[in-house]
């Protein structure tokens, strides 16, 4: 057996201390809680790129079932679709701000607890020095773009592996987690499915056929790339190799990020280097070989995984790929370091990057917040049911920003280049022409890159825009026959930044 002694990760799990101190337990679980959420309630919404687009869906979605939605139908699908099924039902009864807090608070509840305890069940104890890695891990880029349902099916993979290794009497759970998992994501299912895979082939063969297995490993997603490469167009990746680390889950708004986003994740590779010195082969010692492979394979499939690519399913293409799978990567690398010996020295570096990283964050999704009142206020003074598109950038971010006209539009107006009907991805789907949204990805796109000419069917249409500065918006109607880049090229605060870098 490759983890030995079996016992240390199947056959016990880390709940002496809680039968020792079971109020102390509760309290800390509590108060921990209580401290992941704050970022959920530090500002009036939650600054997560497509959870806005998300909610005004699920807003949208209602609308369909009570028939006020010509144009657009729910499709039946089986997975992608966690939130919007759990925002839509909670939002009819309790409203969409309360069913988006929720929902989105459970999430990261879900996430942050599920790496907690596969770390904790690993280790054979409760492994707190973690805490402030992964509570920047919970809020890193991929909740920041808002994809809501993957960020659910990696907290449930995170549960899956928990119990599959705590204890064989659990494990009749695993597959109501599974299948949850991939109603959240399919991709977040595949996952789990390979990590269990992985972790039984690895812990049956002696030490000397791991490399072979392993190279074999990474073999197989290789050809699987170059066989897709022929038969689908690729979208290639955008990020560098050494972003692709990980580093881009912490590079947020703009580039002060990196400079954290470095530290942190060469902090960490210290850490598990530091620890495997430190404890040689003692402790969980095989149970660090599989997880460092684990690693290893993780970034090698991140490194080859496309952006995107397109398929004749959907209209739009499936994308972001390899920058969320880093997502992974950092998860994988927190179990390897929660392996080793967690020091003070070590908990005080992470938890100086976490005060850092929230800092910064709280600063921006308070700009966000401005931002989003600001639209609330001028669609309110625009018609019922008015067409709405809005371009709004900031340079640095690698979060997209625009869609607050999203919810600011719920229950007054409609977010005409709303990407998610059109894209064939989501329940939500077009069935032509309408009112209410564009019927093609690729009009949605033009509308960000200023190429949107809106057609005499389309108006009246209005579009949001940054005007006198990044933190300032304006609305105006647009004309037919003229590109939507014509109101921000002659008024808009993002031409004349553009302008000014040349």
């Amino acid at each position: 057996m490759l983890i030995s002694p079996a016992t240390t990760i199947r056959e016990t799990s880390p709940q002496t201390d809680s039968r020792a101190q079971p109020l102390r337990q509760v309290a800390a679980y509590a108060l921990v809680s209580l401290i992941v959420l704050t970022p959920c309630f530090w500002h009036p919404r939650i600054e997560a790129g497509d959870l806005a687009s998300h909610t005004y869906n699920a807003w949208l979605a209602n609308l369909v079932q009570q028939g006020k939605a010509p144009g657009l139908q729910l499709e039946t699908q089986t997975g992608n679709l966690l939130f919007d099924v759990l925002a839509q039902h909670l939002g009819a009864a309790l409203g969409f701000p309360a069913a988006e807090k929720i929902v989105a608070s459970l999430f990261v509840l879900c996430f942050f607890w599920g790496a907690f305890t596969l770390i904790s069940v690993l280790a054979n104890r409760h492994v707190w020095g973690v805490v402030p890695l992964l509570m920047m891990l919970t809020y890193s880029w991929t909740l920041q773009m808002g994809f809501m349902n993957f960020y659910a099916s990696l907290a449930l993979v995170f549960w899956g592996l928990s119990l599959w290794l705590s204890s064989k009497r659990r494990r009749w759970l695993l597959p109501v987690v599974a299948i949850l998992a991939w109603i959240a994501h399919p991709l977040g299912a595949i996952v789990l499915l390979v990590a269990i895979v992985l972790i039984e082939v690895l812990q049956c063969i002696d030490l000397r056929w791991h490399l072979p297995v392993v190279v074999g490993t990474i073999v197989i997603p290789a050809g699987i790339r170059e066989w897709s490469a022929q038969h689908y167009r690729i979208l290639p990746s955008r990020l560098s190799v050494y972003v692709l680390s990980g580093a881009n889950q912490f590079i947020l708004y703009r580039q002060t990020y990196s400079y954290l986003a470095y530290g942190t994740v060469v902090f960490l590779l210290l850490c598990i280097l530091w620890g495997w010195i430190k404890t040689g082969k003692s402790g969980e010692f095989r149970t660090r070989i599989v997880f460092s492979e684990l690693l290893v394979l993780a970034l090698a499939i991140v490194y080859m995984l496309p952006n995107g690519f397109f398929t004749s399913q959907y209209s739009g293409p499936v994308n972001f790929l390899n920058s969320r799978m880093t997502l992974v990567v950092l998860g994988v690398a927190a179990c390897l370091w929660g392996l080793t010996c967690v020091t003070r020295w070590q908990v005080a570096g992470f938890a100086s990057l976490a005060v850092c990283y929230f800092a910064l964050l709280y600063h921006d999704t308070g700009r966000l917040n401005q931002l989003e009142s600001q639209a609330v206020g001028l669609v309110q003074q625009l018609p019922s049911a008015s067409r709405v598109i809005a371009v709004i950038q900031w340079p640095e971010s690698q979060v997209t920003i625009h869609h607050v006209v999203d919810r600011a539009c719920i229950g007054h107006c409609f977010s005409y280049a709303n990407y998610e009907p059109a894209a064939g991805q989501f329940r939500l789907r077009v069935t032509g022409p309408n009112d209410i949204v564009l019927d093609q990805p690729a009009a949605s796109d033009a509308v960000q890159q200023g190429r949107f000419v809106p057609q005499p069917e389309d108006l009246p249409i209005y579009q949001l825009y940054q005007c006198g500065s990044s933190d300032q918006l304006c609305v105006d109607a647009l004309e037919a026959g003229e590109p939507n880049i014509r109101v921000i090229a002659e008024r808009g605060w993002l031409a004349r930044f553009k302008k000014g870098q040349k």
